[in-house]
């Protein structure tokens, strides 16, 4: 692990923690949004420029109705740090 490389006040134990979760971050799958995904945020910025007056809130509910009813299928991403639901046509 690069940050832990010659600092003072870790013994090899906790370097050797740091350098093994280091190497299973870097295999894990970068989870990012597909050309053919959208976001809630994306949804609800089409749609108010379409006129729709909804709240963000009233968004979100009508696209996990659309999940529900299997019109839609979703799954969790992460976008910017943050994680959030990425939505698709089935």
């Amino acid at each position: 692990m690069a940050s832990n490389e010659r600092t003072r006040g870790l013994d090899k134990s906790t370097g050797d923690t740091l350098n093994a979760l280091d190497a299973i971050l870097a295999e894990m799958p970068v989870r990012t949004l597909r050309p053919d995904e959208f976001t809630l945020e994306q949804y609800a910025e089409r749609r108010l420029a379409m006129g729709d007056p909804r709240t963000h809130h009233g968004h979100r509910g009508v696209l996990d109705r659309m999940c529900k009813a299997g019109k839609l299928k979703q799954r969790k991403i992460v976008v910017n740090g943050r994680e959030c639901n990425a939505y698709s046509l089935p």
